[in-house]
């Protein structure tokens, strides 16, 4: 389940495990928009990309890893700049539901 700022429709390609498949956000890059993931359950992790060759030029140009178990109390974990092709955010482990990454 992925809900977005912009273009929600289109929002669980971002997650579909296919890299010939893209989400774009359809609109031109602003603060504040956000990309929201609902794990379903909790999940351990230690590592997220935003792989975007189909569309290389559409990436956080910064980004703030928001982590929830509720989807409502949200904790910060990592911020930084994104980059062309491939973003890799590594806030270390963490376990949680849901995963927002805001710009």
């Amino acid at each position: 389940n992925v809900k977005t700022s912009s273009n929600s429709a289109a929002a669980n390609l971002a997650i579909d495990g296919d890299f010939s498949t893209c989400w774009t956000s359809n609109t031109a890059q602003a603060n504040g928009q956000y990309f929201i993931a609902n794990l379903g359950v909790r999940r351990t992790f230690n590592h997220i990309t935003l792989y975007n060759n189909n569309s290389p030029n559409d990436y956080p140009r910064g980004y703030i890893l928001y982590v929830s178990n509720d989807g409502v109390n949200w904790t910060q974990k990592a911020s930084g700049q994104g980059t062309a092709n491939q973003t890799d955010i590594w806030p270390g482990p963490q376990s949680a539901q849901f995963i927002r990454i805001t710009q």
